[in-house]
């Protein structure tokens, strides 16, 4: 989305890479809010370009990720504390937790529940909800670079949260309630402002020391 006349060009020099407008040199190239590139500088003067909405751009609920989370969260604490639920005895409802992990049985007829085997078969059911959900969206989506990069983020968590180990399990269930909650979207923004970059000029920006480095790729 360039201003006509307005064309960019890296320019190599002494081993680093200059991005060189149609007007002059540029000076400042950062992501806007809004998803685009913002560049100013003496030659060019300020320019910002406004920022493609992609993908599915909010258009899915997220209350599906945040249900399938809780109830992994949920899995996850019942099968590390352990123990064992009875929730029926003589043919009426009654719960009751058991610390011993007791199989249940006598004349009652009681049946209770491991948690730590029903919270991980759980856990991992709710791991391939997780590729699911994260699969149909992209398959709805444009896949763009951003799509690419939130079906890349949610495989993550689902394949850390599959395995009951619990450090990696609960590092999968926070970047699901972190994602759900909208905290990869710079992340997701600057994929799509890098492809765009990458189409107009054959190049992507890497953030080094907290300035742009912009990098050839063809």
């Amino acid at each position: 989305n360039l201003a006509k006349g307005f064309t960019i060009t890296p320019i190599e020099a002494f081993g680093n890479t200059t991005l060189v407008s149609s007007f002059g040199p540029l000076g400042d190239v950062s992501v806007a809010a809004n998803g685009g590139l913002d560049i100013s500088g003496d030659g060019v003067g300020a320019y910002s370009s406004e920022g493609v909405v992609r993908g599915l751009a909010g258009g899915v609920p997220s209350w599906p990720d945040y249900t399938n989370n809780t109830v992994n969260a949920s899995a996850f604490i019942a099968s590390e504390v352990g123990g064992s639920m009875r929730f029926m005895k003589g043919g009426s409802f009654s719960l009751k937790y058991y610390a011993s992990a007791w199989n249940g049985g006598s004349r009652a007829g009681i049946t209770t529940y491991n948690l730590t085997k029903w919270g991980t078969r759980i856990g991992q059911g709710t791991s391939f909800v997780t590729a699911g959900i994260g699969t149909a969206k992209f398959m709805l989506s444009d896949k763009s670079w951003g799509d690419y990069g939130k079906l890349g983020i949610s495989y993550l968590s689902a394949g850390l949260t599959y395995f009951p180990e619990p450090i990696t399990t609960g590092i999968g269930i926070s970047i699901g309630f972190i994602d759900a909650a909208g905290g990869f979207d710079n992340f997701y923004n600057s994929l799509n402002t890098n492809q765009q970059l990458y189409n107009i000029t054959g190049g992507i920006i890497f953030p080094v020391n907290g300035f742009p480095l912009f990098v050839s790729l063809k």
